[in-house]
């Protein structure tokens, strides 16, 4: 696909040379529901897998995708329930219900078999919910239908960590990243977005001033993100460590919104729309700077919501649900394709001249630059270039000053 940036005065140049294109992308969706299924959720993703939970004879089973329908796994060891919350490069966690009313936190390595049982010795009952390549963290119970304590865990049942700050009535762990663990704590208010960074006395209230309360998804290793409630209203949420950072990414308009997971300065989130839920995806972090991701599902589908997102080059997998048209809910895989972008940096060497730079490159593909003062007679400019990273400057740079138009595209080439 040719992208085309056209200069056609000294005075277009100053304007144009300070701006890049917008960017340009192809959607397109899978369903990820078995044929064995009656229904399906995803509730974590890393690199190209998808975990999450099916519901197979009405039975709720841990689930594991790797892109399609027909790529499901199913994980259960012989229980009597169990689900994928988090996924990392090191394994897939979740619970387990062996039989009685408990669930129990659980660890898998790549089959069902490989089912690890991390309940804590001191603990009723636990979950996990979120994971990095050394650690878990979740929520557990100390007494029967007792109060949830958020935990984090090393990779055993004995090596746990109950991070419940003392003074709270209830905590909870949502996310992680690899130092930081978010989710949400109950001071007697309801809840509060909170961030641990490995101890109980290392929790930072994030909820913002005039927010009725707030949670945190998730995080980043400078951000974590969620919601905070306004005046009864979800507003999507930003924070950078503390309740003073929040940034409020409420799109204008929205009845609701909130931010589930970010990869880079892409956030994945949901935003309901006159009753309507649609998952969302966020380019910037600009409260309107979104995408409805729902409306490429089409008429088959209604409200959807978006749960995870991973990149693999310029492709990015957004991982989420939708509900059918028969009202029964389905795990989707969005996948979202960045094509490569052109744009103009102004320069002065030493008169004013421009500099072309391109960004949503395919690292390993060859490009050509052309040039054009008429968009009909096309010259090559320089070599063909191989992309070594995903946003590169054109070594060359074009004097304007007195140039009546020039046009720049670029191709893939051979």
């Amino acid at each position: 696909m040719n992208n085309l940036f056209g200069v056609k005065t000294a005075i277009a140049v100053l304007i144009a040379a300070t701006e890049t294109t917008g960017s340009a992308m192809t959607i397109t969706f899978t369903d990820l529901t078995p044929s064995v299924a009656t229904s399906s959720e995803v509730r974590a993703a890393s690199g190209l897998q998808q975990g999450g939970i099916v519901t197979i004879n009405g039975q709720m089973r841990a689930a594991l995708w790797a892109g399609s329908a027909n790529s499901f796994a199913n994980f259960d060891p012989g229980t009597y329930q169990t689900a994928i919350n988090a996924l990392s490069t090191s394994g897939q966690y979740g619970t387990v219900n062996w039989s009685g009313p408990r669930l129990h936190a659980a660890m898998w390595s790549g089959t069902p078999a490989s089912c690890v049982d991390l309940n804590p010795p001191f603990a009723i009952s636990s979950g996990i919910t979120a994971a990095n390549a050394a650690q878990q963290g979740g929520v557990l119970t100390l007494v029967v239908d007792g109060p949830w304590h958020a935990a984090l865990w090393s990779g055993t049942a004995t090596a746990c960590v109950d991070l419940h700050p003392s003074g709270s009535v209830a905590s909870y762990i949502e996310g992680m990243s690899d130092t930081q663990q978010v989710g949400w704590v109950d001071w007697g208010t309801g809840p509060h977005a909170a961030l641990w960074t490995g101890t109980p006395d290392s929790i930072v209230d994030l909820n913002p001033i005039g927010a009725t309360n707030s949670v945190a998804n998730g995080a980043s290793e400078s951000q974590q993100f969620g919601t905070a409630t306004f005046s009864g209203v979800m507003h999507a949420a930003l924070w950078s460590g503390s309740a003073a950072s929040f940034v409020d990414m409420h799109p204008v308009g929205a009845d609701a919104s909130s931010i589930s997971a970010a990869n880079g300065s892409l956030l994945v989130g949901t935003v309901t729309m006159q009753g309507s839920s649609c998952a969302a995806l966020w380019l910037t972090n600009a409260p309107n700077a979104w995408i409805n991701l729902g409306r490429v599902l089409g008429s088959g589908y209604s409200n959807s919501e978006g749960i995870a997102i991973t990149s693999v080059g310029n492709t990015t997998y957004i991982s989420g649900n939708a509900v059918t048209a028969g009202g029964q809910q389905h795990a989707m895989l969005w996948i979202v394709t960045f094509l490569p972008q052109l744009s103009l940096i102004r320069t002065f060497q030493p008169s004013l001249a421009v500099q072309p730079a391109f960004s949503s490159l395919s690292l390993g593909t060859n490009y050509q630059l052309q040039v054009s003062s008429d968009l009909i007679t096309w010259k090559n400019s320089g070599a063909a270039f191989i992309a070594t990273n995903t946003s590169m400057t054109f070594s060359q740079s074009w004097e304007v000053y007195n140039s009546q138009q020039l046009f720049f595209r670029l191709q893939t080439a051979p």
